[in-house]
């Protein structure tokens, strides 16, 4: 019984500790956000132009180009994170939490075929190598939330490959896509996540991990949509 309740507490205590260490680091200098470049861009003229020029938001967002090159990213500037612009550490608070989910879902990932233990997290979510990707809202939006996705969509997927149903794969593969949407960088990672957890999973999953490969089709898609945009 207290092995069982151990359990249940370890990941919020864990979750709880991790985003403290990650978002203690932003406050600093108080409860404030340093605007920088793109922020005024992104986050106010885009709503700017919405509030007082656009009759319809998708129309909006179609004559701006949001849609031709990272277009979940675009979309969510337009009508999440704008709404956040006099309060924008409010913004880095929420990237704070995708990125230690982020953190969590792959630690449980890569736990299922390897002994990954706490110097994950530390070099995940500690070191100051990602803070251009994790503070500065108009670079984290892009990074996090791509990252957060695809991490979510590996921890489907292996669902799949460990015998859940057929829903864990077809979130996973739709949120490989959404992932992808946000940022080139994240398309090459989860491309590369899932061929990894494909090769990992050979045994065990058989001719399931063949799915793996559909992660080149969705790059495709993206390719495609972009295009058409």
């Amino acid at each position: 019984m207290h092995t069982k309740t151990t359990n249940k507490l370890r990941n919020p205590l864990t979750f709880l500790l991790l985003f403290s260490l990650v978002f203690v680091r932003y406050c600093y200098y108080g409860f404030r956000y340093f605007y920088q470049l793109d922020d005024y861009i992104q986050y106010h003229n885009y709503a700017y132009f919405a509030k007082h020029f656009a009759k319809h938001v998708p129309d909006l967002i179609t004559n701006m180009g949001l849609l031709q090159a990272r277009p979940a990213a675009g979309v969510a500037d337009l009508l999440i994170w704008s709404k956040l612009f006099a309060v924008m550490l409010a913004a880095v608070a929420v990237i704070s939490l995708m990125y230690v989910g982020a953190a969590m879902l792959l630690h449980g990932v890569f736990s299922r075929h390897f002994r990954v233990g706490w110097i994950f997290y530390a070099v995940f979510c500690l070191l100051p190598l990602g803070i251009e990707g994790t503070y500065w809202v108009s670079a984290s939006t892009r990074i996090v939330c791509g990252l957060f996705f695809v991490a979510l969509g590996a921890w489907l997927l292996q669902k799949y490959f460990d015998g859940a149903r057929w829903y864990a794969l077809l979130g996973a593969l739709a949120l490989q896509l959404l992932g992808s949407c946000f940022y080139e960088q994240v398309l090459v990672f989860s491309v590369a996540l899932f061929f990894v957890l494909g090769i990992l999973n050979r045994k065990n999953a058989g001719k399931k991990c063949l799915w793996s490969g559909f992660a080149v089709v969705n790059a495709l898609l993206y390719l495609l949509l972009t295009a058409l945009a």
